[in-house]
């Protein structure tokens, strides 16, 4: 079994008692539902699991399986039971308040994220299929060690937690299906959330984060088909002298696309320009799927020499993409796109 049950009620006495947000109290309303497969099979004995979103919880049991998630269940945060044989649960005197629901039978899951209002009962149907897996890794490949960086990342509103790998990214081998919400919590004590990740069954979830960036200029990478629409740039920063890439180059600008690209149209695509009339483009490198390091030569001088490396103070560069850049479905972006920036 996936989960480990906390003795709690009996199925149709079962009660909550949340320690953030909602609780149990009399003539509140009851969560109630059907847990059913694809076909629309009832599922019997399905662990459903109901708890807070957007909460810090408390790790008073804690179990490590073997295949590396962590759970966390603190009694009095989740309450769990089990369907009877025709796939019904109920949860009685629930109070209002964001909650999430998890279902699991075997290898197949099932969530549902809501509000559950005052004064009405909250009634869904939860399908159970096959899960998915999730890496949360940081963008650039770099080993993150700072306080800033993540220590563990949980599916909100659900005890699935899994804690930051050596090499510092997080994997869950078990992901359900649906609207998910992530929170990340960071080494300081801070948190970060990707709201409403659509996920399908068996899919393969890559998010690349950046501890340094906010969650909307994060890249989301999925091995399932992408629909087909243009690409365009989503992230870009000017590079750091402490920021060196794979190929062990310094260089002055990273940019993000929103899609896998064509390495050689994006390596193509870039011009240069400046204030003052001198910049020039010393080399365009892809990296990875969706990125593209920039180098600038200040002076204009080939080849660009040491002492005119590193970009001059209150001259304004711009780094124009033109519509060369295709992504590998054959799509290029919809117009030249500029970034513009001052050092």
């Amino acid at each position: 079994m996936f989960f480990r049950l906390i003795p709690l009620f009996l199925f149709a006495l079962a009660a909550l008692q949340f320690n953030c947000g909602g609780g149990s109290d009399v003539g509140n309303p009851d969560i109630s539902g059907r847990i059913a497969r694809v076909d629309g099979s009832p599922v019997m004995a399905c662990t459903v699991i109901v708890g807070p979103r957007d909460c810090r919880f408390g790790e008073i049991d804690t179990i490590e399986l073997n295949d590396g998630v962590t759970i966390y269940m603190e009694e009095g945060t989740f309450d769990t039971i089990t369907t009877d044989q025709d796939g019904v649960f109920r949860f009685v005197n629930v109070m209002p308040g964001p909650y999430s629901i998890l279902a699991q039978k075997d290898n197949l899951y099932g969530i549902n994220k809501f509000d559950h209002l005052q004064y009405v009962d909250s009634k869904m149907n939860i399908e159970i299929t096959n899960f998915s897996t999730m890496i949360i890794d940081n963008y650039d490949g770099s080993m993150d060690t700072s306080v800033k960086s993540f220590a563990s990342a949980r599916i909100s509103g659900t005890p699935l937690v899994t804690n930051t790998k050596p090499d510092q990214y997080i994997y869950f081998p078990r992901v359900p299906s649906g609207l998910l919400d992530i929170i990340l919590y960071r080494k300081n004590g801070g948190l970060d959330n990707i709201r409403n990740l659509d996920v399908i069954p068996l899919d393969s979830i890559i998010i690349m984060v950046d501890p340094s960036k906010k969650p909307q200029e994060w890249t989301y990478q999925q091995k399932r088909p992408m629909a087909k629409s243009r690409p365009y740039i989503s992230l870009y920063r000017l590079m750091s002298v402490d920021d060196t890439s794979s190929y062990n180059v310094q260089y002055d600008f990273s940019i993000q696309f929103s899609h896998p690209m064509e390495a050689w149209s994006i390596k193509h695509s870039v011009s240069v320009f400046s204030s003052d009339g001198l910049a020039t483009l010393t080399r365009a490198q892809p990296e990875g799927a969706n990125g593209l390091l920039v180098d600038i030569c200040p002076t204009g001088t080939e080849p660009c020499s040491e002492e005119s490396a590193g970009l001059k103070k209150g001259i304004t560069y711009s780094i124009v993409i033109d519509t060369t850049a295709q992504s590998i479905d054959g799509y290029s972006l919809a117009w030249p796109d500029t970034i513009t920036f001052t050092p």
